[in-house]
């Protein structure tokens, strides 16, 4: 009787054992369910989505870049992208009227930072993306460069798609020699005299910015200086961002300060004789030629939550690449056949592009405007 019951006694903590054994090979609890939900969620998501049919982005990229995103999420889901284009200050405004008039009609918002930082989202137009981040690999730091998302502002509601250096000053390389400006300072030379074509700094864009750099870099005062400077050397002023970069490329002026980075890069894919000048200033870590918010109230609410999980997952990103030619903010895309211009040496001095950069832009405008004034007239 003894030994049956000892039998017994064993038997029942062997299934017990194995029943434990079970309960275990499930894993961590919150797992499982996590990832359910969040492929649920996605799976209801993106069938509205494609009830919607479209997502409306409010954009300032060139055609390159606009054409593959647009191809690209469309042979993916089937899903139009449909395009609102205009310089930076002027799709601000078309936004802001519409907002006032009553109208949502942005789903996606592609600006540059003192247009999304300082003029929009002080109105509470903007929205964190967080709540509408679903795949894993786009919440997943891991996919990041400095292990983190790119979001511009504490709040989160920039995301910084391109991580790319800027040195602010691109030269005619038939006319100007690689080491012959070691400083943006050299340029305030009598021989630099009526050729250079800057970015109009006194409007968004990348001239507003340079001004922002130059302020973090030398102080306020010392800033200011220097424009003055500038305007003793018969500077021109230019809105027009391909024009000013064609304008080097053909040599009309040997000298453009601070370019927009995209078009330098479709100009230097055609093979124009420019290149970037490596000031011992420095440049930035630029993030924001490619920034994107996310208005409230999207007119297609579930299209923009697909849309902008996919522009920040790997493929988005190598589509955004492939249209850019500028290193994605994402570690996990490839840097092939991007120019090594867009990224730092190891001499050269690196700004991040951080919110207090377009704050800068934003309180520097009224002085700006006061030296340069009469030059953008």
């Amino acid at each position: 009787m003894s030994r049956r019951f000892n039998l017994f006694a064993a038997i029942v903590m062997i299934v017990a054992a194995l029943a434990a054994a079970c309960g275990q090979s499930t894993g961590p609890g919150p797992a499982q369910p996590a990832a359910s939900s969040w492929q649920e969620k996605w799976d209801k998501t993106l069938a509205a989505a494609k009830q919607e049919g479209s997502v409306r982005m409010y954009i300032i990229m060139t055609a390159p870049v606009r054409d593959e995103i647009a191809r690209a999420f469309k042979a993916r889901y089937g899903i139009e992208v449909e395009y609102v284009t205009a310089p930076p200050a002027e799709i601000a405004q078309r936004f802001l009227r519409e907002r006032d008039a009553g109208q949502s009609l942005a789903d996606v918002f592609n600006a540059g930072g003192t247009t999304l930082l300082t003029v929009i989202k002080p109105k509470g137009l903007l929205t964190p993306f967080t709540p509408e981040l679903v795949l894993p690999e786009v919440v997943d730091p891991k996919g990041w460069r400095d292990n983190r998302l790119p979001f511009v502002d504490k709040d989160g509601t920039v995301v910084g798609m391109i991580a790319a250096y800027e040195s602010y000053a691109t030269r005619n390389t038939e006319l100007v020699k690689e080491n012959e400006v070691g400083s943006f300072k050299d340029l305030l030379d009598p021989k630099w005299k009526g050729k250079l074509v800057l970015n109009d700094p006194t409007t968004p864009g990348a001239g507003a910015s340079f001004v922002a750099f130059l302020v973090r870099s030398w102080g306020e005062e010392e800033t200011k200086d220097y424009l003055r400077g500038l305007v003793k050397q018969d500077l021109v002023l230019t809105r027009d961002w391909r024009q000013q970069v064609e304008w080097v490329a053909r040599g009309k002026y040997p000298v453009a300060l601070a370019p927009n980075p995209d078009n330098v890069t479709q100009f230097l894919a055609l093979g124009s004789p420019i290149a970037p000048i490596r000031a011992k200033e420095g440049g930035v870590r630029q993030t924001v030629s490619a920034a994107v918010a996310l208005p409230t109230n999207p007119p297609h609410p579930n299209a923009r939550t697909v849309f902008i999980n996919w522009l920040l997952s790997k493929e988005g990103q190598t589509a955004l690449v492939k249209g850019f030619g500028q290193p994605s903010s994402r570690s996990d895309v490839s840097t092939e056949g991007i120019n090594p211009i867009f990224t730092a040496g190891p001499n050269d001095k690196v700004l991040p592009e951080v919110e207090e950069h377009f704050t800068i832009q934003a309180k520097m405008f009224p002085v700006v405007r006061e030296i340069l004034g009469p030059l953008a007239n």
